[in-house]
């Protein structure tokens, strides 16, 4: 049905890209929320990293930060995590992942801006 080479070209191509896409995030997440996060539990006080935002970063502002209560037990080793070759590692990793996806998402998005344009070609 679709008569023009390129829009059908782009349009095949469109669910591989997007999973490509995919891909890399769910990389990205998975360093997060496994060796990531596991390092940070490790070394790093929850409230001190929470205590480190501002209100108004807060998913929506609906949540305030203020009531986070003081943990005096456990202290945050910063220099334990900077001296870690390992946590390094990890956040390299995840920044250029983060890199790679961000680069990504602009490419579909001209890629989207693209098929609509041929689209609306064909549609006049």
């Amino acid at each position: 049905m679709i008569k023009n080479q390129e829009l059908r070209k782009t349009l095949i191509e469109w669910p591989g890209d997007v999973e490509d896409m995919i891909e890399d995030e769910i990389n990205q997440d998975q360093i997060y929320r496994g060796p990531y996060k596991d390092f940070l539990v490790r070394h790093l006080s929850w409230s001190d990293m929470i205590k480190s935002y501002s209100n108004d970063q807060v998913r929506f502002n609906i949540i305030s930060l203020d009531t986070m209560p003081e943990n005096s037990i456990i202290k945050s080793d910063y220099y334990a995590a900077l001296s870690s070759m390992y946590f390094l590692n990890l956040l390299h990793s995840r920044t250029s992942l983060c890199m790679i996806s961000n680069q990504e998402t602009n490419v579909l998005k001209k890629k989207a801006e693209v098929i609509i344009e041929l689209i609306e070609n064909e549609l006049d």
